[in-house]
């Protein structure tokens, strides 16, 4: 059985083993009392009938070709995920290592109902232009109260992706001060030369990445797989 854990490339099982797998996982397993589930249940092939069928509805609206399959995120719970056709499945992508404690987690889940988590994600705050005025008091109570030692400062993103590009930008920004020094004023020339992206303005500066990793899919993070 192939597995692949690498982000952005699906699930735990690639498409293809599944089908060796399903007389393995196709009885059903009963749900615990909290709603998580004690193991995978695989009823049929994944992509199933209704995750193809959407499939098919979604490619005449927009790309499908990273679609693997569709998922009932309500019935999901804890590190199982649930397909549009019942699958249960465990899942080690977790969106993208984005919900370390699972779906539907209860606390999770209380934060988001709260009516300031409400307001905020109905504001869409443009944080480093007007961040909330309680902003400061939940980076500290937040990300800062688990930093690694001798980390006291924060850069919030929106994705892991842009945080991959604004790591670039500010490495860069921080090696041309210490290039030039202090301080760090644009003339003209830099000004007209960066517009077409040519030195001095665009200086020759490169990133080091390593063949295979994931680094997001936005223009300056992809790189071939």
């Amino acid at each position: 059985m192939s597995v692949r854990l690498a982000a952005g490339r699906g699930l735990l099982f690639q498409r293809r083993a599944f089908s060796s797998i399903n007389s393995a996982l196709s009885v059903d397993r009963p749900s615990s009392v909290d709603g998580s589930y004690e193991g995978p249940a695989v009823k049929t092939p994944v992509p199933g009938p209704k995750s193809k069928d959407l499939t098919k509805q979604m490619g005449e609206v927009m790309e499908t070709g990273t679609v693997h399959f569709f998922v009932d995120y309500n019935r999901s719970h804890g590190n199982y995920v649930v397909d549009a056709d019942s699958n249960v499945i465990l899942d080690l992508y977790t969106q993208i290592a984005s919900i370390p404690l699972g779906y539907n987690h209860p606390s999770v889940k209380n934060v988001f109902s709260k009516e300031s988590s409400l307001v905020t994600l109905a504001s869409r705050p443009a944080l480093g232009i007007n961040p909330p005025a309680d902003y400061v008091r939940l980076l500290k109570d937040s990300l800062i109260s688990v930093a690694p030692s001798g980390m006291n400062e924060v850069t919030t993103m929106m994705c892991g992706a842009c945080a991959v590009e604004n790591a670039y930008k500010s490495a860069f920004i921080w090696y041309m001060t210490k290039q030039r020094g202090e301080p760090l004023t644009p003339d003209s020339e830099e000004f007209k030369t960066a517009l077409y992206n040519q030195p001095p303005g665009s200086p020759k500066l490169s990133v080091l990445s390593f063949l295979g990793a994931f680094h997001g899919r936005t223009l300056g993070s992809h790189k071939p797989p």
